[in-house]
């Protein structure tokens, strides 16, 4: 993996990998994270090109992580919830 690539890793990157990824439906990701569909999946593309890694595959209309998108995605929502407790942290 070259790591100068994951410079360009956004916090909304893995907020949106993470919808995605627990909902398997980028259209109810969408809805959920109230953003239209089609930057929803442009976020998930941009985070795959950024880590070199294929995250999700799609069969129709069927979605499934892969592998590493497995792996990620555990990783992802302890970066995710670490954010968030900091932020409420920072607010008390």
């Amino acid at each position: 993996m070259n790591w100068s690539r994951l410079d360009s890793l956004t916090i909304r990157q893995l907020r949106v990998f993470c919808t995605v990824s627990r909902l398997l439906s980028y259209t109810r990701a969408a809805e959920e994270l109230g953003c239209q569909q089609p930057t929803v999946s442009a976020l998930v593309a941009e985070l795959e090109r950024a880590t070199q890694l294929t995250l999700l595959e799609q069969w129709g209309k069927r979605l499934a992580l892969t592998d590493e998108g497995h792996e990620l995605y555990a990783h992802a929502q302890q970066v995710v919830a670490c954010l968030l407790y900091t932020s409420y942290a920072a607010h008390d």
